[in-house]
């Protein structure tokens, strides 16, 4: 019964943190729930969208932004694809990163 409740509790706070994304100083801080990945915005090399055409989606939809980033990759969501990838973009060239 202890591990249901922590369960339970353990979802609720993923649902209530959601999903955010956070650009400042240098870097685009994405936060799913508890989960952190950080992305030094002057080692993002790509920023393209594309559609998952098989496989789950988990209810996270089907279009994504993918984010190419040293030599990792990550795949993030948006409502406002196009107003998310200007606004990286427009941080990565006011910070000076090339």
């Amino acid at each position: 019964m202890v591990l249901l409740g922590v369960s339970l509790l353990g979802v609720f706070e993923w649902v209530w943190l959601g999903t955010r994304y956070v650009v400042k100083h240098g870097v685009l801080d994405v936060r799913l729930g508890p989960l952190h990945r950080w992305m030094s915005l002057g080692d993002i090399t790509e920023i393209h969208r594309h559609r998952m055409l098989n496989g789950p989606t988990l209810g996270l939809g089907s279009d994504f932004i993918g984010i190419e980033y040293g030599k990792q990759a990550a795949n993030v969501s948006r409502k406002d694809a196009d107003g998310f990838v200007e606004a990286v973009s427009k941080a990565k060239e006011c910070s000076g990163v090339p």
